[in-house]
């Protein structure tokens, strides 16, 4: 049990709180909910980041090319997970931004 530290209260100080941790297969279950969540609305912001991009462009002067594609200018950045002293691992990640808005357009 976790007991209770440098709290306001007095009557609370040194009392167990009786909370049980999470089971690891449950947290995991909830973490592949969240995770599903989070990416469906990140890739909603992209696109409207991209649409946001793509318009400032075309008010900037860029024109649209016959398949209706703008060059629009970004950057990409990228990396990967580190584990002690090794860079052997196959966990990373990348993204990437518009020049003239710097928001993320892809990951």
């Amino acid at each position: 049990s976790v007991k209770v530290r440098n709290l306001p209260y007095p009557f609370l100080r040194g009392q167990p709180l009786n909370v049980q941790t999470i089971n690891p297969v449950t947290f995991k279950s909830r973490e592949r909910e969240i995770g599903t969540a989070v990416e469906k609305v990140a890739r909603k912001s992209c696109l409207e980041n991209m649409a946001l991009e793509r318009k400032l462009a075309l008010d900037d002067g860029a024109t649209a090319d016959s398949d209706g594609f703008v060059s629009v200018s970004c950057s990409y950045d990228m990396g990967w997970q580190k584990r002690g002293r090794g860079h052997n691992s196959s966990t990373g990640y990348g993204a990437v931004m518009g020049l003239t808005t710097g928001k993320v357009l892809d990951f």
